[in-house]
């Protein structure tokens, strides 16, 4: 009894968190919204997000990056050692972990600017944001179907598979777009953008539903 006590008060404890994760991934979209209104002199269809960190406000999106990777991770132990632990496969939670990991990583890589001469920590950062965003879009894909099984998660199950396949083609597109032979693609802003929606939505939707975890 003590045992099945000290666990029901760990899992309270863990529940109570998921509104300090939420806190933490709101700090990146903040930090954009606030860029884009900020005179950066970059074009947000054509710049990546990252390309925010090389200008005049660039410790806005460092912050970002920090607060949404810390979030993230934090979330990821939230649902594997909380409440609802058992919830998302093994494979789920190291994808969400290395999502996190990246993003956290991300702030300490700058990327290049466009027509830069390429650097170490700009195929860094390359590296993981191509780490980060393939395997938040496979968790969501991935969770859609771990959702349908629980009663308690099963109206989010459709939804998670729209938002993962969205952030997946988005993906796709940014990728593409960086990969092109120029260096302001017309879709890589605007893809990365989509993708960032679709991610951080649906991390709130999940921390949402953890908040209202009753144990």
């Amino acid at each position: 009894m003590k045992e099945i006590g000290a666990m029901s008060n760990r899992q309270l404890v863990l529940t109570r968190l998921a509104p300090g994760a939420m806190i933490l991934i709101l700090v990146y979209p903040v930090a954009a919204i606030a860029l884009h209104l900020l005179p950066t002199g970059f074009d947000p269809v054509t710049h990546e997000l990252s390309d925010y960190a090389n200008g005049p406000y660039g410790w806005l999106m460092t912050v970002g990056f920090l607060g949404l990777g810390l979030g993230s991770l934090l979330l990821v132990w939230i649902v594997a050692r909380g409440h609802d632990a058992g919830l998302l496969s093994r494979a789920t939670l190291v994808l969400l972990g290395v999502w996190g990991a990246a993003r956290f990583l991300a702030a300490f890589f700058p990327d290049d600017l466009p027509g830069a001469v390429p650097t170490v920590h700009g195929r860094i950062h390359n590296v993981l944001g191509a780490l980060a965003f393939f395997s938040v879009s496979i968790a969501m894909i991935l969770a859609s179907r771990s959702f349908r099984r629980e009663p308690r998660w099963s109206s989010l199950s459709r939804l998670s598979l729209v938002l993962g396949v969205l952030a997946l083609i988005a993906t796709l597109l940014f990728v593409g777009g960086v990969e092109s032979s120029s260096p302001t693609h017309p879709v890589l802003g605007l893809s990365e953008r989509v993708f960032y929606i679709c991610a951080i939505v649906w991390l709130l939707l999940v921390g949402s539903r953890i908040a209202r975890t009753r144990t």
